[in-house]
């Protein structure tokens, strides 16, 4: 049975560094649509990030659409009781074929332990630029890029020019917080503090 069900109402729509406060939105939305139209060139030049929660109907499969204009996307999610072992790899590879799992990626971790930045030890907060003079710091922040977006980020190629100068706490503000969770940066920073620069 189809049953239909928008998501265009009760969004939120946020900005990582507090640069407007957060709001309610209805889907379609612009939070820059009318910047810069003032003629005092106070363009906003920031990440606006949109959340909306929402429980799933109890069926075995739900199929999301989003639709923009002529744009459309779909994705088709299955309940399941456990993990299913197809879904996984045995091992990190370069088609991330499957569906990688962060915490199983990147090893034991202790979440529990507050951020912390000690000076003279690699952070979330290094520029990738920063990162890729230890091979050790960037092949954690490497991994966790591939990981989450399942893009190659390798120093001299693709967008690296763009990427060098960004942090892995500021790229993660490019991302949904639903999709990352609350421990992906402290998983990530856990790791990078222990390695001196």
């Amino acid at each position: 049975m189809r049953n239909v069900i928008s998501l265009n109402e009760n969004w939120t729509l946020t900005f990582p560094k507090g640069e407007r406060p957060a709001e309610a939105v209805t889907l379609p939305h612009t939070w820059n649509a009318v910047d810069g139209m003032d003629g005092n060139g106070s363009y906003l030049r920031t990440t606006g990030v949109y959340t909306r929660t929402f429980t799933a109907p109890k069926q075995p499969f739900n199929t999301l659409l989003a639709v923009a204009g002529s744009a459309k996307d779909s994705i088709t999610l299955e309940k399941v009781e456990k993990e299913p072992a197809c879904y996984t790899l045995p091992e990190f590879n370069e088609r991330q074929e499957g569906v990688a799992n962060w915490f199983k990626q990147m090893g034991s971790l202790d979440l529990e332990s507050p951020m912390e930045f000690p000076e003279g030890y690699y952070t979330i907060k290094d520029s990738m630029a920063e990162l890729a003079k230890n091979e050790e710091a960037f092949a954690i922040v490497a991994k966790a890029v591939k990981l989450v977006t399942n893009f190659d980020l390798k120093p001299g190629q693709g967008m690296w020019s763009m990427m060098s100068g960004m942090s892995p706490e500021h790229m993660s503000g490019m991302i949904s917080t639903d999709l990352l969770g609350d421990k992906f940066l402290p998983s990530l920073n856990a790791q990078l503090i222990k390695i001196k620069k």
